[in-house]
């Protein structure tokens, strides 16, 4: 594994699932109780879902922990997933609240097993993990796949307007004093050029893709070019031009 992280508490209250050979081992602290059968719901799923489309999922545990976080939703360490325990309060009715968990448990996936430079090349690994998200949504409500759709352009778009297009292949230091454009940029930006490269290359060519990347990049780090070489030739086609149409550098 690439990190290591801990979590411990006295206030501790642990709820195990299995799903596909994966103990699913839960850690709730008190007053959180109502969302974590949603917590649960959402793990699984995101598993069964993030395995049929990207490969195996290579641990036979995966631990979701609600801690305090401080300035952030949650957090990724490889088997272990941090959900900040304030999302809780309204039971995981929202949207937001499963797309924090899908988002951080598909991080196993791109950064646990894939790695890559998240300083100089954050949407590799983030734009990935919001696009896995917005595939759990699409196979479990697509209503609200549509709205997360509709809200990631209309808040690229507006951002945009007003402030010019950023590549998404900007490092983390280029967005150092700006929060909101990193998030728009690297998340919401990052993830709409996965869904249209999708529909560019079709379903089967476009998971093709992510799974042999997955699976010939196990326990490396990838540069870009890997991954965007990856699409290309899986699909024997020349993509170059599509790239520099969402800012990505590809040589």
């Amino acid at each position: 594994v690439r990190d290591f992280a801990i979590a411990a508490s006295p206030n501790f209250t642990v709820q195990e699932e299995q799903v596909n050979n994966v103990r699913i081992l839960f850690w709730g602290l008190p007053n959180t109780e109502n969302a974590w059968a949603k917590a649960l719901e959402v793990a699984k799923n995101s598993i069964i879902t993030f395995t049929k489309q990207f490969g195996v999922y290579p641990y036979a545990e995966l631990d979701i922990v609600t801690v305090p976080l401080q300035n952030a939703d949650g957090d990724e360490f490889p088997g272990l997933v941090f959900t900040h325990s304030g999302l809780y309060i309204n039971n995981g009715g929202s949207s937001y609240f499963s797309t924090v968990i899908s988002h951080e448990i598909s991080h196993q996936w791109w950064y646990g097993v894939v790695g890559s430079d998240v300083l100089n090349s954050p949407w590799q690994d983030e734009s990935l993990a919001t696009y896995s998200a917005l595939l759990y949504f699409d196979q479990y409500s697509p209503s609200e796949y549509a709205g997360m759709l509709t809200y990631y352009n209309q808040s690229v778009n507006d951002f945009e307007k007003a402030n010019g297009k950023k590549p998404i292949s900007d490092p983390v230091s280029a967005f150092a004093s700006n929060d909101k454009a990193y998030t728009i940029t690297i998340y919401f930006k990052g993830s709409l050029f996965l869904v249209e490269l999708r529909k560019q290359l079709g379903d089967e060519l476009f998971f093709k893709a992510l799974q042999t990347y997955y699976q010939k990049d196990h326990y490396a780090l990838a540069s870009p070019t890997t991954l965007l070489s990856t699409f290309q030739q899986t699909c024997g086609c020349d993509l170059a031009g599509f790239y520099r149409d969402w800012g990505l550098i590809y040589k």
